[in-house]
């Protein structure tokens, strides 16, 4: 039986029954498999932490710029701020409107969460992972594949407008990281 490794971007090692490795291209299809999805879930967690510094951001804009409008509204030497911050206010909320940070940095988040969960449940043989390595390895594939073409499906939902934030999305079209063999 193999081992289980430490690190998520290594791959355990494709053996047979007897506990000696199988052929070195599978091994090496599923290392490399392994460190593309692992460089995605980065690029997820970047763009989280990227979208959710964008919506703070922009949150204390308005907060500000809010503020700003009361204070200004109180002199009338100041109608031309009040004007300013007003059309400010009103660009910043359609803004947040249009480009949702804060609902992408969720689902970001979210696809960040699952492929991290993919990999500890398979590299500590966990549900859905106990059976022969060719099969346990087909299984992560396949998790994998399936959390991507939900993300993929939410942010091709997100750049067409189409739907609502409730409403599940069709799958899409495989990503293309599926290794032959």
């Amino acid at each position: 039986m193999s081992t289980t490794t430490t690190h998520p971007s290594q791959a355990r090692p494709a053996t047979t029954d007897a506990g000696h490795a199988t052929d070195p291209d599978a091994v090496k299809r599923a290392t490399s498999y392994r460190h593309r999805v692992e460089l995605l879930r980065h690029r997820y967690q970047c763009r989280a932490r990227r979208y959710t510094f964008c919506a703070n951001g922009v949150s204390l804009l308005l907060v500000a710029a809010g503020a700003g409008i009361g204070v200004t509204a109180l002199d009338p030497s100041f109608s031309v701020w009040t004007v300013v911050l007003g059309a400010l206010v009103v660009l910043l909320e359609g803004v947040t409107r249009v480009l949702r940070p804060s609902l992408r940095a969720g689902r970001a988040r979210r696809t960040a969460r699952a492929l991290d969960r993919e990999f500890r449940l398979f590299d500590a043989r966990g549900r859905g992972y106990r059976g022969g390595d060719a099969e346990a390895e087909a299984a992560f594939v396949n998790a994998v594949e399936r959390i991507l073409d939900h993300a993929t499906a939410e942010e091709d939902r997100d750049d067409t407008g189409t739907g609502s934030d409730s409403t599940p999305a069709e799958p899409l079209p495989r990503r293309g990281l599926r290794t032959a063999g």
